[in-house]
């Protein structure tokens, strides 16, 4: 019914989308920092662990880790890309109240 590249673009698309929602949530409705930061720093462990066994590796299983690094390192890029989007925000509310 469904191809692979099918079902990878919709799994790759979907993460992305949960990522970027979660870490909306968290940001805009939190107030404990240590939850903002919660995705953040699981993705910053998981991108540093993905690319320690891509080098540690001898054999095939290292192109996996590879395909892994990149895909945690591009939900690390979301995840700063919402940051960077909370503190735009934050930055202009705090400069309209003036």
């Amino acid at each position: 019914m469904f191809d692979d590249e099918l079902i990878s673009a919709l799994t790759t698309v979907g993460s992305v989308l949960i990522v970027l929602v979660v870490q909306f949530l968290l940001c805009f409705k939190v107030i404990n920092l240590l939850l903002k930061l919660l995705p953040l720093i699981l993705l910053t462990a998981s991108t540093a662990l993905l690319f320690t066994l891509m080098y540690t590796v001898n054999d095939l299983s290292a192109i996996g880790y590879l395909v892994l690094f990149i895909f945690s390192g591009a939900l690390l890029c979301v995840d700063g890309l919402v940051w960077g989007i909370y503190a735009i925000t934050k930055l202009i509310r705090k400069k309209s109240k003036r």
